[in-house]
């Protein structure tokens, strides 16, 4: 039998930030063949002593039509990328006193024959008043005032994985005075995509004229929603910029998985006494991802090209869908440039070897580690 229950994820991240009687550090961990195991600190913030227990739980974030987040949990096992079977926390249950520390351990032991990609889980550490004590398989996010939840994150990488992330469609809706930007998501690859992404709303001279970001994570299919602020926004066309990138600070290298960025951009018509204009369109471009390398398709060439198209302006070409572009970035030869054409060429082709032969030989160290 199956049980999922969802949270609001806005709730759940004020829980990690703000809990009036746990504090736990870190809130993410990341796993792997080489590292199978991390150490999680949990203290009591509170004035009095209180229990804690570690119910580790298969979730991951979800949204609705009008993109409103939202966090589902499973509790069924076998679930596909889920990793409930083979991690266990010691201690799973212990007591604090006001201001006293414990250090608990979470460790994989993933099975032979296990296929390559990420897996996950959530560790909840629930926080109880002493008096009550520790009511086993009760656990919930919501239980009273006087019991508290802080939900991590756990990624364990087995083998060869790769990530990206496809901006599918795009939807900008004007609401009162503010502009609802919707960005259907499509997860690419064998591993969660976490990173951010950002709108920018651009006029004619390219100038930037209110803009809006958050965190994502794309483990499934999603739909996120970011209002722009553009009260006094003068009447005119503009251009919607929708970036995805993986720059999350203050997290160690190895941890989020770096891809080039992408970039989308939608045109939208500001018009007086419109409140619900609004445009969609579909996203000329599909993404593939090969081993750890982001290509991508488009129907104006058939061939594959590198990652490398996707650096940074202003060095950028456009390729035009009916009302949206996806931006092709990279350098653009002269037209009669044969040298400098040929010259790219080569770069492209040692660029996918390299990264070929990056992804063997990290296969090759893997080996030798299960030896």
């Amino acid at each position: 039998m199956k049980l999922t229950t969802a949270i609001t994820l806005a709730l759940w991240l004020a829980a990690v930030q703000m809990n009036a009687s746990i504090s736990v550090s870190p809130v993410a961990l990341y796993l792997n063949d080489g590292k199978r195991s991390a150490r999680v600190t949990v203290k009591n913030t509170s004035a009095e002593a209180r229990v804690f227990e570690v119910n580790l739980r298969f979730g991951y974030p979800i949204s609705d039509e009008d993109g409103n987040v939202t966090f589902q949990f499973s509790e069924s096992t076998g679930t596909e990328n889920s990793a409930l079977d083979w991690t266990r926390v010691y201690p799973k249950t212990f007591e604090l006193d006001a201001g006293e520390t414990q250090t608990i351990m979470a460790i994989a032991d993933p099975p032979a024959g296990l296929a390559d990609g990420e897996y996950w889980l959530r560790p909840v550490v629930v926080s109880r008043p002493a008096a009550v004590g520790i009511q086993y398989g009760t656990s919930r996010e919501s239980e009273g005032p006087s019991v508290h939840s802080v939900v991590l994150s756990m990624n364990f990488r087995h083998g060869t994985v790769a990530t990206g992330a496809s901006i599918e469609n795009t939807i900008i809706k004007r609401v009162g005075e503010k502009l609802r930007v919707c960005v259907d998501l499509l997860r690419q690859g064998n591993a969660a995509y976490l990173g951010n992404i950002v709108c920018r709303l651009r006029n004619a001279q390219n100038r930037t004229m209110t803009d809006a970001r958050s965190e994502i994570a794309v483990y499934l299919p999603i739909r996120k929603r970011l209002d722009l602020d553009v009260a006094g926004l003068p009447n005119g066309s503009y251009i919607m910029e929708v970036e995805l990138n993986t720059y999350r600070k203050g997290n160690q290298p190895d941890d989020i998985l770096q891809v080039p960025r992408v970039l989308r951009t939608v045109e939208y018509l500001n018009s007086a006494g419109s409140s619900t204009a609004f445009e969609e369109s579909r996203q000329p471009k599909r993404h593939e991802v090969q081993a750890n390398l982001i290509q991508a398709m488009t129907p104006e060439s058939p061939s594959l090209k590198p990652a490398a198209q996707f650096l940074d302006p202003p060095t950028q070409e456009t390729t035009r869908g009916a009302s949206a572009k996806q931006l092709v970035l990279g350098p653009r030869p002269a037209d009669n440039g044969r040298e400098m054409s040929e010259r790219v060429s080569r770069l492209e082709t040692a660029l996918v070897e390299l990264v070929a032969a990056q992804a063997k030989l990290v296969a090759a160290m893997s080996a030798l580690r299960g030896q």
